[in-house]
């Protein structure tokens, strides 16, 4: 009976030290379990930042294309006009060249007039003379 006794005042030893035991993981698990309450909660909160970012990233790439689209039109518009201003030089060069020949003319034509006058001249002087020459008419 006495071992029977020691037994038991073993066993009763061992209880206790298995509820602390149990205590402390009881406490572990809390532990485990509100770290990973934390660990639920900070996946969570990326994954909201994470589908924002991606809509943030959906929207600028639209902006991005948008964009795109608007400069390739612009970059056809700028073509037109620089092919407008290149016909509108040659038109330039054409009527620079006219107008040298126009200047060509009328110094030509100024020349001509030039002389013209002097022979108006030698002839104004030449009908002086024959009229100095000639008798003056009778009376009336």
């Amino acid at each position: 009976m006495a071992q029977i006794r020691a037994d038991v005042d073993q066993l009763r030893a061992e209880l206790v030290d298995v509820r602390v035991l149990a205590s402390l993981a009881d406490r572990d698990a809390s532990d485990v379990r509100s770290a990973l309450t934390g660990i639920t909660r900070a996946q969570s909160a990326l994954r909201e930042t994470q589908m924002e970012q991606g809509q943030t990233l959906r929207q600028l790439s639209d902006a991005v294309g948008i964009l795109v689209v608007e400069q390739q039109r612009q970059g056809e518009v700028l073509t037109q006009h620089t092919q407008a201003l290149h016909q509108q030089g040659e038109v330039l060069t054409q009527h620079t060249q006219a107008l040298h020949q126009q200047g060509e003319v009328l110094t030509q034509h100024t020349q001509a007039l030039h002389q013209q006058g002097e022979v108006l001249t030698q002839h104004g002087e030449m009908l002086a003379e024959i009229l100095r020459r000639l008798p003056a008419p009778p009376a009336e």
